[in-house]
Formats: structure tokens, C-alpha cells, sequence
């Protein structure tokens, strides 16, 4: 009897084990799915704009805008950056070298505050043309976000763009504008979180390191996949549930913020490409 028992237990933690392995894998090749198909998103968007010829001229004046930006951001980062730095030279940096040529007066010294003035002069260069790009960005997108979302409406229900649902100045203009404002300002304070989490003992760089670059992907593709989500009247609720379920989609979308200019680039396609996929996807 009690081998019969234990012959019960075994095969039935074996069918659990099976299970939940089979299972463990079935997740597994969903989520890669998932991510792949938000890896394919400016390919499908190409595909869109290629058998569309009438979207044409409505993505690039948009893109002519957001390229404008662009422009103008570096123009301004050419222009102030010189300036920023040497105020920030003398308010720290200078002080310091100072004090170091004073406690340690050597060649050595001179060497090693010459490459530790470059290396931060370097970063402070670097942080300052990625706050200038993610300003023009923003800017650019309030100014696009109208296009962007009857692109999105065009290609969810198949109607020509200038009628695309919306006939008043306030529902065409002023409310997409107002949308993009507050998910830019959200954009920017998951930026602000997913860096300053550093200040967090010991766990903290390690919290930005891997969670940071993660969180600003996610959201930016789903500031992308909210275009759609507008032609489809989703809720708030809707969306937030959008996440939850399709995280592995937007990472894989948002992957290419590895390469910035890439991502700048195929913006369009972005937009293009979600709301064509977004066709197939069942509302939550």
C-alpha cells in the first residue's frame, strides 16, 4: 500500500514537473514572439508606407518638423555649451585644481588633473547634448503629435486622412497636443527615476544600471503605441493593462533606443508600424 502510495506521489509531482516545464516554455516562446514583433515594428511600418502613397506627404511634414528640431537643438548646443561649461569650470573644477596643485605641487599631479579635467569635461559635453536632444525631441513631438495620431487613425480604420473622425479645432489640435504634453512629462520623470535611484546604498547603481534603460524603453514605445491606442478609444485602465501584458512587445520596440539617431530616424515607421500591428491585437 505504501508503495503504491509513493508510486501515486512521484508520478503526480512528475505530471506537475512536465507541466510546469511545458508551460515555463509555452511563456518563454510567447514572450520572445512578443519581443521580436516590436523588434519588427519600423519594417511593418515600411511595408505601410510603401502600399500607401497617400500617407506620404502627411509623414514627412511632420518628420520635416521633427528634423527642423533637431537642427535647431544642435545649433543651440554648439552655441551655449562653450559657455556652460566654462561657468561650470570655474564654479568647481577650478577650485579643486587649486587646492591639488597646492597639497601636491608635482608633474604627475599636472598629468592626472589634465586627463580628469578632459574625462569631465567630456561627460559634462555628452550629458549636455543628451539634454538638448531629449528638449528638441519633446518640443517636436507636442508640435507632431496631431499627425501622428490621425496617422494612427487612418491606418486603424481605413478612412482618408482628412476625415478621419475629428471635424473641431479642439478634438483635431488642441487635445492631442495636451495628451503629448503630459506623456513627455511622464517620459521625462521616468528618466529622472530610472537615474536617481543611484542615490539608493549599495543596490542603487545596480537598480539604474539594469531597470533604467528597461523603464525609458517600455515607455517609449508605449508613448508610441498610444498614438493607436487614441484611434481606439482605449481607457486609461486599457492601457495601463496594455503594459502589463504586452511589456516583452514594447522592450522589443523600444530596444532601438540603443541608437538614438536610428530611433529618430524611423520615427514615422514607429507610429506606421504599431497601429498596423495594433489591427491584430485583441482589446483589452
Amino acid at each position: 500500500m505504501v508503495g503504491v502510495l509513493a508510486d501515486l506521489w512521484i508520478s503526480h509531482r512528475f505530471d506537475l514537473a512536465r507541466y510546469q516545464w511545458h508551460h515555463f516554455v509555452q511563456k518563454g516562446y510567447a514572450n520572445s514572439m512578443s519581443f521580436i514583433e516590436g523588434l519588427k515594428t519600423p519594417l511593418d511600418g515600411w511595408n505601410v508606407f510603401v502600399k500607401n502613397t497617400s500617407l506620404r506627404k502627411y509623414v514627412f511634414l511632420p518628420f520635416l518638423l521633427m528634423l527642423l528640431f533637431s537642427i535647431l537643438g544642435f545649433f543651440l548646443f554648439l552655441h551655449w555649451m562653450p559657455q556652460i561649461y566654462a561657468n561650470f569650470h570655474d564654479v568647481l573644477i577650478k577650485q579643486v585644481e587649486e587646492n591639488l596643485r597646492a597639497q601636491y605641487p608635482s608633474e604627475m599631479m599636472e598629468m592626472v588633473m589634465a586627463t580628469a579635467e578632459w574625462t569631465v569635461k567630456a561627460m559634462v559635453y555628452i550629458v549636455g547634448f543628451l539634454f538638448f536632444a531629449v528638449l528638441m525631441f519633446i518640443f517636436s513631438s507636442i508640435l507632431c503629435s496631431v499627425f501622428w495620431e490621425l496617422l494612427a487613425y487612418k491606418v486603424i480604420h481605413h478612412v482618408q486622412f482628412l476625415h478621419a473622425g475629428k471635424t473641431d479645432f479642439k478634438s483635431t489640435f488642441v487635445q492631442p497636443m495636451l495628451r503629448e504634453i503630459v506623456k513627455q512629462i511622464l517620459f521625462v520623470a521616468v528618466i529622472l527615476a530610472s537615474y536617481l535611484v543611484v542615490v539608493i546604498p549599495i543596490i542603487g547603481p545596480a537598480i539604474s544600471l539594469v531597470l533604467g534603460p528597461i523603464a525609458i524603453s517600455v515607455w517609449f514605445s508605449f508613448l508610441i503605441c498610444d498614438y493607436w491606442m487614441n484611434a481606439k478609444s482605449y481607457t486609461l485602465a486599457q492601457r495601463l493593462q496594455f503594459i502589463k501584458k504586452e511589456w516583452w512587445y514594447l522592450l522589443g520596440m523600444g530596444t532601438y533606443l540603443i541608437f538614438p539617431v536610428i530611433s529618430f530616424v524611423l520615427y514615422p515607421l514607429f507610429v506606421l508600424g504599431a497601429a498596423h500591428q495594433a489591427k491584430s491585437k485583441t482589446d483589452f
